[in-house]
């Protein structure tokens, strides 16, 4: 069922991907005086590697050119944009429309990390960030030159980060502290800049065992059950290790994830963690790719995001967008038209399902003051709750070897074309600070993340 509702919506995208260039086309010629004879072409998937992009197919020879029609859908001014490349040998040039020719970009940075294809084959990943500055408002277009030239290279160096390590805008300075004892872990403190004031905050990745029943009850495609008398996540995969690169105008740390199978020696658990610091916004930016999942025989894998904010009580009290609109105050073990405990809790020995809401665009909690406030927004569509003291999870994959009896008649096992359990990426914004130095960036994030950039190649 899940490859048919995939097969769907990939038809439908590529159905409106052609009408979509050729609007593109009419609005370059406006632009440039160019066309591709509606010949753009767009990425496959997004937080993917340049082998998910049309510019796989360059031709990477000196001199060779090729076009990025760059579109900002949103209302707001982005100085800031990141494609998928095979490498930093390129000239970047945009159109300045008042000129009318192509001018160097001033700042780019290529950071590229050891990364795997579809077909779990060796990738360099390199993603290249550009600062737009102010030439493209919103709702409007322009256009990149990227010529090969091997003589240039835009990628960054990398070196393993430390504790202490950071990276940082004009505002905010990210700095990267040590790990849990458990290797599950990794720790993270926002110094702001401005305002001199900092908070610390965990990242890791943890999943719930599966609630496997044959009959009845047990978690499955429709249904979230972990087992019983669980009440807190297992790490999932161990922190491995973490690379920093500097760059002139973004700059990176990318944490690995993994662990091996005792039993056949394979590595799985796999995890690449892409964190910066968003500089239209300045929150920090969290692209989290997690590999297949672990074959499921007689467990299940319900893999989910974990943050915790450091001295942050909100006293079970959280929130939740509703739809993308209003937030909705939630309350750990509580409903207000009944018993909870009675109705759920004597039936069910845990208290984790009955705690999970739709997350669709952000959660939320305050600490006991009301001042300080911790957000963490994703750009889909996830289940997620607030179930200790300044932590927050958010679901982003689930393999389980059952069925849970709810219609579909089959495990949620989905896997790619290769037979590999399906890979899942992920972006997550968060943003923990104090109300009266720094107002909430939830609806800014949410915005940017509905009208995200178009990148259109040819």
């Amino acid at each position: 069922m899940a490859d048919d509702y995939n097969y769907r919506l990939f038809t439908a995208m590529q159905e409106n991907n052609v009408q979509y260039a050729k609007m593109a086309d009419v609005e370059m010629v406006k632009l440039a005086g160019m066309t591709s004879d509606a010949s753009w072409e767009l990425c496959t998937r997004t937080n993917g590697t340049y082998l998910d992009c049309p510019i796989a197919n360059f031709n990477l020879t000196d001199g060779n050119v090729m076009y990025v029609g760059m579109h900002n859908p949103s209302t707001m001014l982005l100085v800031s944009s990141q494609l998928a490349v095979p490498n930093g040998h390129f000239k970047v040039d945009f159109w300045d429309y008042d000129t009318q020719s192509f001018i160097p970009m001033q700042y780019v940075d290529v950071h590229c990390n050891a990364d795997k294809a579809a077909d779990q084959s060796p990738v360099n990943n390199c993603q290249m960030y550009i600062a737009t500055g102010t030439f493209i408002f919103g709702r409007t277009l322009n256009l990149l030159k990227l010529t090969y030239d091997s003589s240039v290279n835009l990628e960054r160096p990398i070196k393993t980060a430390v504790a202490g390590d950071s990276i940082e805008t004009n505002e905010i300075k990210l700095e990267i502290g040590l790990t849990s004892a458990n290797n599950a872990l990794v720790n993270f403190n926002i110094v702001d800049k401005v305002f001199g004031s900092n908070h610390s905050f965990d990242f890791g990745l943890r999943f719930w065992p599966s609630y496997l029943n044959y009959h009845m009850w047990g978690s499955g495609a429709y249904t979230f059950r972990p087992i019983d008398h669980l009440f807190t996540p297992l790490p999932y995969g161990k922190f491995q290790k973490a690379e920093i690169s500097t760059g002139t105008w973004m700059s990176k740390f990318t944490l690995y994830f993994g662990d091996t199978n005792k039993k056949t020696g394979a590595v799985e658990k796999e995890a690449i963690v892409h964190v910066t610091l968003d500089q239209d916004l300045q929150v920090v930016k969290f692209d989290v790719d997690l590999n297949s999942l672990p074959n499921v025989f007689l467990d299940g894998y319900e893999v989910v995001t974990y943050f915790t904010a450091h001295g942050v009580d909100n006293e079970g009290i959280f929130y939740t967008d509703s739809n993308g609109l209003e937030m909705q105050k939630r309350q750990l073990n509580y409903r207000s038209y009944y018993n909870i405990t009675e109705k759920v809790y004597s039936q069910n020995p845990q208290n984790i399902t009955a705690n999970y809401y739709p997350i669709n665009s952000a959660i939320a909690l305050r600490d006991k003051s009301g001042q300080i406030q911790f957000t963490v927004n994703n750009d889909r569509s996830q289940a997620g709750s607030s179930l200790n003291p300044g932590q927050i999870e958010l679901m982003q994959n689930r393999r389980i070897a059952s069925d849970d009896n709810k219609g579909v008649y089959e495990f949620l096992n989905e896997t790619d074309s290769y037979g590999n359990g399906i890979r899942v990426p992920a972006t997550y914004y968060v943003q923990l600070s104090n109300l009266t130095e720094r107002p909430s960036k939830q609806r800014l994030v949410q915005q940017k993340t509905a009208d995200p950039w178009q990148m259109m190649f040819t």
